[in-house]
């Protein structure tokens, strides 16, 4: 049995919940079926993350929304994130370091 495109989606939010979890979120939420800007949203004690969860690729209409919403946000401890999983590895884009790598040591 193939897996659906949704189904595969999925799959890698959970595991960027649990992932979440691990690094010490007091909470995390997943917006599924809303369509919204962001996938998970996780609250940790001193900032709250707003993630876009992806498999390798970002198309420039999202990109620039997700941009657009981040240029409108001014706490410091809110942070914008695109978690992409290119070959079964995660790297994280943070917007507060203006799209740069973001190496995640679990």
């Amino acid at each position: 049995m193939t897996l659906t495109n949704y189904a595969k989606g999925r799959a890698r939010e959970y595991g960027a919940m649990k992932r979440l979890r691990k690094m010490g979120a007091l909470t995390v939420m997943r917006a599924y079926a809303s369509k919204g800007i962001f996938d998970l949203i996780a609250i940790f004690p001193s900032q709250v993350l707003l993630i876009q969860v992806k498999k390798d690729y970002i198309n420039p209409k999202e990109r620039k929304v997700i941009e657009e919403y981040w240029s409108k946000i001014s706490a410091d401890n809110i942070r914008v994130q695109v978690w992409f999983y290119i070959k079964g590895r995660l790297k994280i884009h943070d917007l507060a370091t203006e799209m740069q790598n973001v190496k995640l040591v679990v």
